[in-house]
């Protein structure tokens, strides 16, 4: 005889986290190309997170937005909980957005840390 599985409860709402990122509804467009629509992410703090997909998914567009490369046509950038707006990869960095690229530009016989804090050492 087989049991009936359980039903799980609605899991309980999850509290804000120190360090987190994310995007709310960014939409980009350049002219009249959309390269992002209506994309809400988190990146939760002390995970690591994997952005795949195929060329021209918006991955880099959504990078670039994360660090104050480009800005949203709409929507906006979220940390800790609080919209910001990222003006440049200066403030991003301030903020302590790090991201690293699938092909990173390294600074050859130094550590991984050191690459993906070049410039704020």
């Amino acid at each position: 005889m087989t049991r009936p599985r359980p039903t799980p409860a609605d899991p309980p709402p999850v509290p804000a986290v120190t360090g987190s990122a994310g995007v709310h509804q960014v939409t980009k467009r350049f002219g009249a190309v959309r390269a992002l629509g209506g994309v809400t992410l988190d990146f939760p703090a002390g995970q690591v997170t994997a952005l795949m997909g195929e060329n021209g998914a918006g991955k880099s567009t959504l990078l670039k937005i994360l660090t104050g490369d480009h800005q949203p046509t709409e929507g906006h950038v979220v940390l800790d909980g609080e919209r910001v707006d990222l003006a440049s990869p200066a403030q991003a960095r301030t903020a302590g957005i790090r991201i690293i690229p699938q092909e990173p530009e390294i600074i050859p016989h130094v550590s991984v840390a050191e690459n993906v804090y070049a410039g704020s050492l």
